[in-house]
């Protein structure tokens, strides 16, 4: 009894560790503000394609990184999916693609010309696919990955590509059992009808580019969206600074500060014909000299100010 009561205790151990080992991958995966930035972008470019494929309304909304054991998700999964399995030049390994049983009939039946409504009841037996069903699905699924690509691509440069489709989750091995994987779910809507598609990689194959998915900015990164660009150069270009023009300063003591009144003089240890500072938010940036323009004083500068040099203070 003893004996059988030691090995229960090892056993939960080996999980507690296990389970440990898979939490703390989990936590991990939710320290790549990047795989948000590209999701968001993802669904921004696919909307419209949608929209053309199916002439339909299309709406898409995303719900938040979930990390749970490989094992887990394909447990959960129903019968009737399409499972894409997906390989990328960026990743240490394989992705997937799931398609729900309710997004798979819809883009059937609305691109072989039937209701754009799922009907009641959608059985979960699974059947062969015909060749044209086969041939939709493959339309289907080569939309989504082309704009996953050019998503991903805003950050790093990547390319992926449908490596086989499979309709027995039994038969998918993308991961090992216990290893962790991330969850990016998408759920569609078409007309009045739901269903969703999800985004599967193990967290193993992101360690590749886990450095670059780690940034919380994109740096250069971003510019290759010339939209964003456009309008990122617009915003800077409207801001506005405060620009500083320094004569000179001078040491005092505080009795002789406390004794100023209206009309005193202070001396400053410089010549007229001197230049004087320009700074800004207290940086000295150039130099400049004093004039006037027309009635009011100006200041002509002496030197070019360097953006680049100085952009830590803007």
């Amino acid at each position: 009894m003893k004996k059988q009561q030691d090995d229960n205790l090892k056993d939960n151990a080996s999980k507690t560790g296990i389970s440990a080992l898979i939490d703390q991958r989990s936590r991990a995966l939710l320290k790549f503000p990047m795989l948000d930035v590209i999701y968001d972008k993802f669904i921004e470019v696919i909307t419209l394609p949608f929209r053309e494929a199916l002439n339909a309304e299309v709406l898409l909304e995303t719900e938040s990184i979930k990390s749970l054991k490989f094992s887990d998700y394909v447990q959960n999964e129903k019968s009737g999916s399409i499972f894409c399995i997906g390989k990328a030049n960026k990743l240490s390994g394989y992705f997937m693609l799931n398609l729900s049983p309710d997004i798979v009939f819809l883009f059937l039946s609305i691109l072989l010309g039937g209701n754009k409504k799922k009907p009641e009841g959608i059985k979960s037996d699974i059947r062969p696919f015909t060749a044209i069903e086969m041939e939709i699905i493959k339309y289907m699924l080569n939309i989504i990955f082309k704009n996953f690509n050019y998503a991903f691509s805003t950050v790093i440069p990547f390319h992926s590509e449908i490596e086989r489709i499979e309709i027995d989750k039994n038969t998918i091995k993308i991961a090992k059992n216990e290893e962790a994987v991330g969850r990016i779910r998408t759920n569609l809507k078409i007309n009045s009808a739901w269903g969703y598609f999800d985004i599967v990689f193990p967290y193993n194959s992101l360690e590749s580019v886990k450095k670059v998915l780690s940034q919380s900015f994109l740096e250069d990164k971003i510019f290759q969206d010339p939209i964003w660009f456009d309008h990122f150069e617009k915003e800077i270009k409207n801001t506005k600074v405060k620009l500083e023009l320094i004569l000179d300063g001078a040491a005092s003591k505080i009795s002789e500060l406390l004794n100023l009144k209206v009309g005193n003089t202070v001396v400053l240890d410089k010549f007229a014909e001197e230049p004087l500072y320009v700074s800004i938010n207290g940086v000295k940036v150039t130099m400049g000299k004093l004039g006037k323009a027309g009635d009011k004083v100006a200041v002509q500068l002496l030197d070019d100010i360097n953006i680049a040099k100085f952009n830590h203070i803007l």
